[in-house]
């Protein structure tokens, strides 16, 4: 889940001329996702051999067997256009429909050769996972198993050695094994202990840390809540506080809440209903309301349930909005930039690093700073005033 940065963070400058250059364009339309329900790859680019599709048919295979989890390889023979790759990942893994409706424990692949910079990839996990995958989890592993290789333009062995990595984690999630070599994770012998004793040992160094120092890297103490922010936050629960710990904050995702006229306190209760309901997973960790009130749900510490596949790295605001145009009250407006420009110097977090839900799934949302970007380059503007 872990969009490759790599060459881009070393082109940013080049990215924001280019970007400048083409303003004038019309936008390239979003690709058309074609996907086969009986084949656990699509290679469009044609950059995989048959070899490896067939491999990654055959651990598809025996992993759904054993667990119900799929793994899936998509590769991109057109630019992205309009869309972005957690955009289209997100309509790939739905058309798809990988792995078990009961858990949704798919994993999708993307791989996207022709973008620029040296092209993209792209790992998406079904809800089911997001606790057992997290986005760091998923990031150490591209970065170890498809990054060497993608460099390189060897393809088959990246994609062969992620989704071998990924069978292996999704085996050791479930309790399951393979009955064949796809279970062997294929990491280089380093000479070392074994990787249980390793963790282990890892795991009895960090406790020895914490107990030293309980402020030590990785234990980030929490920002001191401003006395304009109300927190109420909600119960533990499974659909809308899980208590899953947020181990890292790598942006704020800002939504609008989609219900025209109602109020902070209002979705608040949503949130905390649900607990009771089951009726959806949802949650936010801020709500700011029509008057400018901010509320807090969810500590900065544990994942919200509002991002989808950022929700392990990032930080959440939903916005209350009067009418069906999106639109935000001056009110909630001023709130909203003040509790950001909060966010950011607590985080040290750039304007780069504030996003849209949209840029995540495509998402109209926040609906009036998607139909008018001029207002949402306003409104990052104006976080640096």
């Amino acid at each position: 889940m872990k969009l490759k940065t790599f060459a881009r963070r070393a082109a940013a400058a080049g990215a924001v001329l280019a970007a400048l250059t083409l303003a004038a364009l019309p936008a390239l339309a979003a690709p058309k996702v074609q996907v086969s329900t009986t084949n656990a790859v699509a290679d469009h680019a044609d950059i995989l051999s048959d070899e490896t599709e067939q491999y990654v048919n055959d651990v598809s295979i025996k992993l759904s067997d054993a667990c119900g989890a799929q793994i899936g390889v998509y590769t991109l023979d057109e630019l992205l256009g309009s869309t972005t790759m957690e955009g289209f990942a997100y309509d790939v893994f739905n058309a798809w429909g990988l792995g078990s409706d009961d858990l949704d424990n798919g994993v999708l692949l993307l791989l996207a050769p022709n973008e620029a910079d040296g092209g993209d990839y792209y790992i998406m996990r079904g809800d089911g996972l997001e606790s057992q995958l997290s986005f760091s989890t998923l990031g150490s592993l591209l970065d170890e198993y498809m990054e060497p290789y993608w460099v390189n333009g060897d393809y088959d062995t990246g994609t062969q050695k992620t989704v071998q990595a990924l069978a292996n984690r999704l085996c050791s999630i479930y309790g399951v094994t393979l009955n064949s070599s796809y279970t062997d994770t294929g990491a280089p012998d380093r000479g070392g202990p074994n990787v249980m004793g390793f963790v282990l040992l890892v795991v009895a160094v960090l406790l020895v840390i914490k107990w030293i120092d309980p402020f030590a890297p990785g234990e980030r103490p929490l920002p001191e809540t401003p006395d304009w922010i109300t927190v109420e936050l909600l119960p533990l629960n499974e659909f809308s506080r899980p208590g899953t710990p947020l181990e890292e904050v790598n942006g704020i995702v800002i939504h609008y809440v989609g219900n025209p006229g109602t109020t902070a306190a209002q979705n608040h209760s949503f949130f905390t209903n649900l607990a009771q309901t089951g009726e959806t997973y949802a949650s936010s960790h801020f709500l700011v309301g029509l008057d400018g009130e901010v509320l807090q749900n969810v500590p900065l510490n544990e994942v919200a349930y509002c991002s989808n596949q950022r929700n392990d790295d990032t930080i959440s605001i939903e916005c209350c909005h009067p009418d069906d145009s999106g639109e935000f009250t001056s009110a909630t407006y001023e709130s909203l930039v003040r509790l950001t420009r909060w966010l950011m110097e607590e985080y040290g977090l750039d304007t780069s690093q504030v996003i849209r839900h949209y840029d995540v799934t495509g998402k109209l949302c926040p609906k009036a700073f998607v139909e008018h970007p001029e207002e949402w380059e306003r409104f990052l503007r104006a976080l640096e005033e």
